[in-house]
Parts: C-alpha cells; sequence; structure tokens
C-alpha cells in the first residue's frame, strides 16, 4: 500500500476538496482511501491506495502541480503588480489573465521538479520550489512594465486584457451563469454546476469576473440582470462576441 499525505492552509482547502473528489472519480475501482480533515493549523488530504500507484503518483503530480501555480502565481502578481489608475476588479482581472497566461507551460515545468514524497507541503512548495518559475514571471512583469505607459490608458489596458484572455486555452465550450439565493452560479452546457480548482460560488461580481478569465470558455450565457454596469462594460469588451444575453 502507498500513502502521502498533502496539506495546505485552511482558507485554500477547497484546493484539496477538489482534489479529493478527482481522485475517487479516476480511481474509485482501485482501491482508493481518501480523507480530508482539520489537522492543528492545516488542512489535509491523506491518500492511500492498494493499485495502480503509479498512475495515482502521476495523476496527483499534475493536479499537484497545477494548485501550486494558481496560488504561488497569483500571490506573486499580486505583490509585484502595481495597478493605481484601475479599479480593484479590473486590476484582479489583469492578474488572473497573468497568471493563465502560458500556465501549462508553468505547470509542465513544476510538474517535473514535484517528487512524491510521504508529505507534501503545498506552502512549503511555492515557498521555495518555485524560484525558476519566478524568475519567468519577474521577466513577464517586467514585459508588462513596459507597457505602462500605455496601460495608464484605460482602453489600451483593457486591449492587453482582451490579448492576455484570448491566449488562454478555453476550459469550457459554453459556461451559463445564473443568480441564485444571493449566489453566482455557474454551470456547463449539460447544467452541471462548475466547481474545479479556479472556481467557487460567490456572492460578488469580483470572483464571476476572476473565474470567468480563467475558465475562459468559448460561450458565455448570461440568465441574471444585477450585474453592475461597470462589471457589464468590463466583460463585455474583454470577451467581446463569446458573450450572449449580457443585457
Amino acid at each position: 500500500m502507498w500513502e502521502i499525505s498533502i496539506t495546505l492552509k485552511p482558507k485554500n482547502r477547497h484546493y484539496l476538496v477538489e482534489l479529493k473528489k478527482k481522485l475517487i472519480s479516476k480511481f474509485k475501482k482501485s482501491g482508493i482511501i481518501c480523507v480530508c480533515e482539520k489537522v492543528d493549523n492545516q488542512f489535509v488530504l491523506s491518500v492511500a491506495c492498494f493499485d495502480k500507484i503509479e498512475e495515482v503518483k502521476t495523476f496527483l503530480k499534475q493536479l499537484i502541480a497545477e494548485i501550486v501555480v494558481v496560488i504561488s502565481k497569483e500571490d506573486f502578481m499580486d505583490k509585484h503588480i502595481d495597478m493605481s489608475n484601475v479599479s480593484e476588479t479590473c486590476r484582479m482581472a489583469f492578474i488572473k489573465a497573468l497568471v493563465c497566461f502560458d500556465y501549462e507551460n508553468d505547470v509542465k515545468l513544476l510538474e517535473g521538479k514535484i517528487e512524491m514524497d510521504a508529505n507534501i507541503n503545498i506552502e512549503a512548495y511555492t515557498m521555495f520550489r518555485c524560484e525558476e518559475l519566478k524568475r519567468k514571471w519577474t521577466e513577464l512583469i517586467d514585459a508588462t512594465s513596459c507597457n505602462s505607459m500605455g496601460l495608464n490608458n484605460y482602453e489600451i489596458f483593457l486591449d492587453f486584457l482582451k490579448f492576455l484572455i484570448e491566449s488562454i486555452k478555453p476550459a469550457f465550450k459554453e459556461i451559463n451563469v445564473y443568480f441564485r439565493n444571493n449566489f453566482f452560479v455557474m454551470m456547463d452546457q449539460d447544467g452541471n454546476k462548475i466547481n474545479n480548482n479556479c472556481s467557487k460560488f460567490y456572492k460578488d461580481e469580483f470572483g464571476l469576473v476572476t473565474d470567468l478569465i480563467m475558465l475562459a470558455p468559448e460561450k458565455i450565457n448570461f440568465f441574471c440582470e444585477n450585474l453592475s454596469l461597470e462589471t457589464k462594460r468590463l466583460i463585455s469588451y474583454i470577451f467581446g462576441e463569446r458573450i450572449k444575453n449580457l443585457i
């Protein structure tokens, strides 16, 4: 039997909850055991498997790399990008677009460095195993800083944001957006609630905009009328013809 524990801070526990669901879904016939629990000040996912051990390790390495890249890259961008000339929603939309930019190569680079030890602390990987990625991200920030004069112009900023979004590989062909019980809810074209590494349910428009950027669907259907005018304009501009029913 092979065992491993993966730890995260409680505020990011939804990543491990989703990781557990994916493991059980993929290896439910292989005798896999997954338990999520809070231990002291950490949230822990414990995994044990009796079969297909190497497949489980390979699957875990990719998903762990995805989680580390999302958490560490967003935190890195948030600390190093100063955009006082735009709203916080626009600033975070820009950061989310940068997080998604070249995301697959970031994950691949980190995945090759992950060792499947008995215990993996996500925050430790974020702090000590991302130096090469941080140099790469610094170059990306420097490249955007070269455009800082232009980014002070709101329309040029939106054009640049739109360019970044168009470079993101779509995670879904179609997404439907509803507002139910004071929450925005996203569903795929088959009516299934979308809930993965980057998306949760939320009450604020900020979360809606940033998650739509990370998912980058080919088509977005809106079935809610309570969005602010600023958010409607931002979504309409950066997603363009992908948007339907945004009244």
